[in-house]
C-alpha cells in the first residue's frame, strides 16, 4: 500500500508533513571536543577568547539594540508630540469656532431681545380708511415708514374706528371722565368720582354695580365682543399677545374684533391706497342711506364662536347701538341714527337718546318695559272706550225710562 493511505500523500488527509532541517554534525563535534578540551591550556584560551569576543559582540549588540530603542522611544514620543499637537490645534479652532458661533448667537439673541422689545414697545395705528402709522410712546416719534429694527416682524397694531363709531361711554353725570362701572337699578354708567358722590346715602347706598369691560388690545373703548375661542385658544410663544393678561384676553371692541378677525379686509386697504381712498369719499361721506348701510352692514366671516356683551343697533346688525329712539323703540349705532332720522322727515322730530353701556339684558328689560306701557296705554284706551260706551248706553237707557 502506497504511503499516505487514502487520504493522499503524507498520510494526513492530502497535507504535506513538514521536512524537518537537516543537523549540522560538524558544530555538535566541535561542541563536544571543546567539553572534553575544556581542562586543557589551549582551549582554556579558546574559551577565554570566545568569551571576550561574545562579551564584546554583546556589547555592541546591546548599544545597537540600545539605539533601536532610544530610535523607537523617539519615534513614538515624537509621534504622541505630533499627536497632542493636533489635539491642541484641533481644541484650539474648535474654541475659536465656539466662541464665534456664540458671539453669533449672542447677537442673534440680543437681535431678538430687541426686535421684541421694539414689538412691545411700538404701535402700529390704523385709522380707519386711513394710512397706517407707527408711533413710540416714549419719544411721541410718528412716523409712515415701517421701523428698520421691525425687520421682518410687526409690532402690535390698533385700529382706530371712525369718530362716528368710537365705544367710549361717558359718565351720564359729569360727561367729562370715562364711565368705569353700570348702576344695575339706575341702569346708567359712571365713573367712581360720580358713583361715589350719588350712592354715599340713602337707598342709593345698597345699589349694586357691575364693572364695565374694557378692549384688552386697544384699552380705550368699552368692550362689545367676547370671543371664546381667543379665550380658549392661548396666543403662541413669543408672540406679542403674550403681554395681554389671560382674564383680559378674548374681550374685543367692534373696531379691534373687525381688525383682528378681518386680515384680509385689511390688507386689501394696505396694498391698495387708491381703492380706500375711493371706498372713503364714495361711501362714508356719500348722501345714500343705503350705500352707508350697505358698507357697514358688511359681516364679518370667522369660524370663532363669539357673543355680544352689548346690544347690538338693531339697523345694521353689525356694530354696538349708542343711541335709542323712543318713537321707533329701536336702538342705534351713530351712522344708523344720522342716516335714518336725518334723511327723512317723518324721523326728525323723534326723540333720541344717549346710552350707557347697554347690555342686552338691559335691553330686553327695557323691551319688556315698553310692552307693559304699550298693554297699560291699550288698557286704558279700551277702558276709555267702554265708559264712553256705558256713558251712552245710561244715555239711551234713561231716555227709554223716560219714555215710559
Amino acid at each position: 500500500m502506497p504511503e499516505g493511505g487514502r487520504g493522499g500523500k503524507g498520510g494526513n488527509g492530502g497535507v504535506a508533513t513538514p521536512t524537518p532541517a537537516p543537523i549540522d554534525y560538524r558544530l555538535i563535534i566541535v561542541l563536544r571536543l571543546l567539553v572534553y578540551l575544556r581542562d586543557h591550556e589551549y582551549v582554556a584560551r579558546a574559551w577565554q577568547w570566545l568569551d571576550m569576543e561574545s562579551r564584546a559582540r554583546l556589547g555592541l549588540f546591546a548599544i545597537r539594540i540600545q539605539c533601536l530603542m532610544r530610535k523607537a522611544l523617539a519615534k513614538k514620543c515624537v509621534f504622541h508630540r505630533r499627536e497632542e499637537v493636533e489635539k491642541m490645534s484641533k481644541a484650539r479652532f474648535l474654541e475659536l469656532m465656539v466662541k464665534k458661533i456664540q458671539s453669533w448667537m449672542r447677537m442673534v439673541l440680543a437681535y431678538r431681545q430687541v426686535v421684541y422689545l421694539a414689538q412691545q414697545t411700538l404701535r402700529k395705528y390704523v385709522p380707519h380708511m386711513q394710512q397706517p402709522y407707527y408711533y413710540h410712546p416714549y419719544t411721541k416719534v410718528k412716523s409712515y415708514k415701517k421701523p428698520l429694527i421691525l425687520h421682518q416682524k410687526e409690532c402690535y397694531a390698533i385700529t382706530i374706528p371712525d369718530k362716528s363709531l368710537e365705544q367710549v361711554v361717558l359718565c351720564f353725570a359729569c360727561h367729562v371722565r370715562k364711565a368705569v362701572v353700570n348702576c344695575e337699578q339706575c341702569e346708567e354708567s359712571m365713573c367712581m368720582v360720580c358713583f361715589d358722590s350719588l350712592h354715599c346715602k340713602g337707598i342709593r347706598a345698597r345699589h349694586t354695580t357691575y364693572k364695565i369691560p374694557v378692549c384688552a388690545y386697544c384699552t380705550i373703548q368699552v368692550a362689545s365682543i367676547s370671543c371664546l375661542t381667543c379665550i380658549l385658544t392661548p396666543p403662541a410663544k413669543g408672540h406679542i399677545k403674550e403681554s395681554i393678561a389671560h382674564s383680559q384676553r378674548g374681550h374685543y371692541c367692534d373696531a379691534c374684533f373687525r381688525f383682528e378677525h378681518s386680515p384680509a379686509q385689511n390688507k386689501k386697504y394696505e396694498a391698495n391706497p387708491t381703492y380706500r381712498d375711493n371706498i372713503r369719499d364714495m361711501v362714508l361721506y356719500s348722501k345714500e342711506v343705503y350705500m352707508v348701510h350697505k358698507y357697514i352692514s358688511t359681516p364679518v366671516h370667522t369660524h370663532h364662536q363669539y357673543e355680544f356683551v352689548h346690544t347690538q343697533c338693531e339697523a345694521c346688525n353689525v356694530y354696538s347701538a349708542s343711541w335709542r329712539c323712543a318713537e321707533c323703540v329701536m336702538v342705534y349705532c351713530h351712522v344708523c341714527m344720522v342716516g335714518i332720522h336725518s334723511k327723512h322727515k317723518g324721523y326728525i322730530h323723534h326723540k333720541v337718546e344717549v346710552l350707557p353701556y347697554y347690555t342686552p339684558v338691559m335691553h330686553e328689560s327695557y323691551k319688556k318695559d315698553v310692552l307693559k306701557q304699550e298693554l297699560n296705554v291699550q288698557l286704558e284706551r279700551v277702558r276709555q272706550r267702554l265708559g264712553v260706551e256705558r256713558e251712552e248706553v245710561k244715555y239711551y237707557s234713561s231716555i227709554i225710562l223716560q219714555a215710559w
